[in-house]
């Protein structure tokens, strides 16, 4: 599908080639691993570490616009494979996104 082979100098911006890669593989025979999931089995959804100093973590109040991110990402590459099934013509079995509309729970939003 291409996803991987990307080459650096076709990137949209250079800083690109620091966003992380997905995970694509399921776990439990292909069963997705899921952050929203995560929040209502009671994880603590946090944003993204933005210092450490003075024996603290300096959290980022981002943890909405990052799971907007990732629900964009995985909407999108369904897309993609959507795509490449299409046009090789294989036979696979359908699947839904398991992105939902959600809310944090309370302290959820550091």
């Amino acid at each position: 599908m291409g996803m991987f082979d990307t080459q650096v100098q076709t990137l949209k911006s250079p800083a690109e080639k620091f966003h992380p890669h997905p995970q694509i593989s399921g776990k439990n025979g292909g069963e997705s691993l899921n952050l929203h999931q995560f929040s209502r089995d009671g994880v603590v959804l946090l944003g993204h570490l933005r210092d450490a100093r003075e024996g603290r973590l300096i959290i980022a109040p981002d943890v909405k616009d990052t799971l907007a991110k990732v629900d964009q990402f995985e909407a999108d590459a369904l897309k993609r494979v959507d795509g490449y099934v299409a046009r090789t013509g294989l036979s696979v079995p359908s699947e839904t996104n398991t992105a939902t509309a959600f809310r944090l729970r309370p302290g959820c939003h550091h």
